[in-house]
């Protein structure tokens, strides 16, 4: 399981002063080394090592930033000035220790590419299952969230139609089929870096108009919501574990820096940038709007032309984020079907017109798409409320993988190695898998009677509602 068997050498941990006892094939120390493997090793690992730590927080910024700032509005409502910030501030910070704990673990096994490398590496299989299913459910979820974003966006674009919600969806589904049909991330990903950049110009106008409202608003803001509800609560605080959250990405750009060990710098410069924006957002649609702040925040544009600039805009950036995880998860089920049903693992590469399995490989992606489509509007359609699907994925899956799942990481390599764990480092683990567990527990718990309680009191599943 280690890239090279019994040499070792040392290294400081988290805690500054606590080693962590790791194998010599750390990018780090494996350079210098004279054994005849290891030059092969470095070449081949170095040649997928070519981000700075400027380029890397800049990824890191384009993966984390999306539709969840959209809903930041509304759980302020929920939460008030004081929580609100509190838990924005502190699901920040633990995004910073759950990457440092991710960090530490690619120090020790620099081959590791992904959350399941991890999991096989210091687990086993049955736990690499576990995360890898963990991750398609994740997966598919945002997925069907982006679907249903792009509906409100058609929905916005062409209000003068009135379109039924259901029908919206179709029309989304409809959309997105065609690029998903892109098979490979290098013809996707310049695209994201532009989507990122629709992101931040809908913020600004949206910004905009709320400052231009600031003196016609008649909402209450207060230190802490009058009506405050552990069940409002739980799902606010879920929507933030979703808006300020990847670390499920974190391991393979660490792979790809050409200095590993800046990887620190780069997250903590990202998380401080979100961190600015995001709290500006949230803090001047509370200020401007109270408890009236909406929990779509492109609802604060009235309509017009405006508005429907706004939403194409978000539009572009849903259509590429969702071909991006869509090129990943069905590059995941075509991998399964054509390993265990096919027998044929290699006819998931046959993505040229010169290989001789192209099109029977190029079907298998189409019946992928359409059906993992299809299934993402089913859910877009069960729950058409995008603050309650947002935090409903935040809760369900991304608080185990954001944060438990890291700490147990670090726990696991430091007994594998024999190291003790500081009493400070040890508190920040602790609270790290609390923090999970608990968002997990309630939070879902409470999403769920959320959605339920909105069934009834708004619109029920496939309702046409405008």
């Amino acid at each position: 399981r280690r890239v090279h068997g019994g040499r070792r050498t040392f290294e400081r941990g988290m805690s500054g002063r606590e080693p962590i006892l790791k194998p010599a094939s750390s990018y780090d120390t494996y350079k210098d080394t004279s054994s005849g493997s290891q030059p092969q090793l470095y070449s081949t690992l170095e040649a997928h090592r070519h981000n700075l730590w400027p380029h890397t927080s800049v990824l890191l910024l384009a993966e984390v930033i999306g539709t969840g700032v959209l809903a930041l509005a509304g759980d302020m409502v929920y939460l008030g000035w004081t929580l609100g910030i509190i838990f924005l501030l502190g699901c920040s910070v633990l995004n910073i220790f759950a990457g440092r704990c991710l960090w530490e673990v690619t120090k020790a096994y620099p081959s590791v590419t992904s959350y399941s490398d991890i999991a096989a590496v210091l687990f086993g299989p049955w736990e690499q299952m576990a995360i890898h299913v963990m991750i398609i459910v994740t997966l598919f979820l945002v997925m069907a969230n982006y679907l249903l974003v792009l509906s409100l966006a058609i929905k916005d674009i062409f209000y003068h139609y009135e379109i039924c919600q259901p029908t919206a969806t179709i029309y989304a589904a409809l959309l997105l089929l065609v690029p998903s049909q892109l098979r490979t991330l290098h013809l996707i990903s310049p695209a994201g870096f532009l989507s990122t950049i629709a992101v931040v110009i809908v913020l600004i106008i949206c910004m905009a108009q709320m400052f231009h409202d600031c003196g016609d608003s008649s909402g209450d803001h207060v230190a802490f919501a009058e009506t405050l509800e552990w069940e409002h609560s739980m799902s606010a605080i879920s929507s933030f574990v979703f808006a300020t959250g990847g670390q499920i990405v974190y391991v393979e750009m660490i792979g790809e820096m050409v200095q590993p060990a800046t990887f620190p710098l780069a997250l903590g410069a990202s998380v401080a940038f979100m961190l600015g924006l995001y709290g500006a957002v949230a803090t001047s649609s509370y200020y401007c709007y109270g408890n009236k702040a909406p929990s779509f925040l492109i609802d604060v544009l009235p309509h017009g032309w405006l508005s429907q600039f706004a939403s194409v805009l978000i539009a572009f950036h849903v259509i590429v984020s969702y071909v991006l995880h869509h090129q990943v998860f069905a590059r995941k089920i075509h991998v399964m079907y054509s390993h265990h049903i096919k027998r044929h693992t290699s006819i998931v590469n046959h993505t040229k017109r010169s290989l001789p399995h192209f099109w029977p490989s190029t079907f298998h992606w189409l019946s992928i798409s359409v059906i993992v489509t299809a299934a993402a509007c089913f859910i877009a359609n069960v729950v058409p409320f995008f603050s309650e699907l947002v935090s409903l994925i935040g809760s369900l899956t991304q608080s185990l993988l954001f944060y438990t799942v890291p700490a147990l990481f670090y726990i696991k390599l430091c007994q594998r190695f024999g190291d003790q764990i500081p009493l400070p480092t040890k508190i920040n683990l602790g609270i790290l898998v609390f923090s999970g567990v608990v968002v997990f527990v309630f939070g879902t718990y409470s999403n769920v009677n959320k959605i339920i309680s909105k069934w009834s009191e708004y619109a029920s599943p496939f309702s046409c509602t405008t």
